[in-house]
């Protein structure tokens, strides 16, 4: 099922695990949108359920700023990425230049917004919904536990994992 996560959504079943993944919570646009994902999820997982979602900290919004050109059978893609440390979001813009007959292109541009929300207001924020046991953990390494304010400065992408109690 797909939806969107901040319209509060009912599930129509309860999943033993809930997964939202390739940074899409740093695309929601306020702190209220990330709390009604994560109540959310908490009505979508079983008892016993996990949420595992990752983020782009602060670190990997910065990492990710630049310009890239990237050359496609049949397309090219052209982006730029500008990080504000004042306001540790990123934006974005991604052009698109898909190849027609007779040497034409046809034009598509898109743009985005990213925020880096506070990794230890996340956690707090799963257990205000219910979850227990929530930590921070490397991509690499799901099971292991990250203090939540190194991460923030240490990791480029981290996973939040939630259980619901049982």
């Amino acid at each position: 099922m797909v939806c969107d996560a901040t319209s509060g959504a009912d599930f129509a079943t309860e999943a033993s695990v809930v997964l939202c993944l390739t940074d899409s919570v740093n695309h929601f646009d306020s702190w209220p949108a990330v709390r009604a994902f994560i109540d959310s999820s908490y009505g979508a997982c079983s008892p016993g359920g996990t949420l595992v979602f990752d983020v782009l900290t602060p670190r990997g919004l910065q990492d990710r700023a630049g310009f890239s050109i990237s050359d496609h059978d049949g397309f090219v893609v052209i982006s730029y990425e500008v990080f504000d440390p004042t306001a540790v979001e990123s934006h974005s813009t991604v052009m698109v230049f898909i190849r027609r007959h007779g040497g034409v292109y046809e034009r598509a541009d898109l743009g985005a917004r990213r925020s880096a929300f506070g990794l230890p207001e996340l956690l707090d924020a799963c257990r205000d919904a219910g979850f227990e046991q929530a930590h921070i953990a490397p991509t690499d390494a799901p099971a292991t536990v990250l203090d939540p304010e190194a991460a923030m400065h240490d990791q480029e992408r981290v996973f939040v994992v939630a259980q619901r109690p049982a």
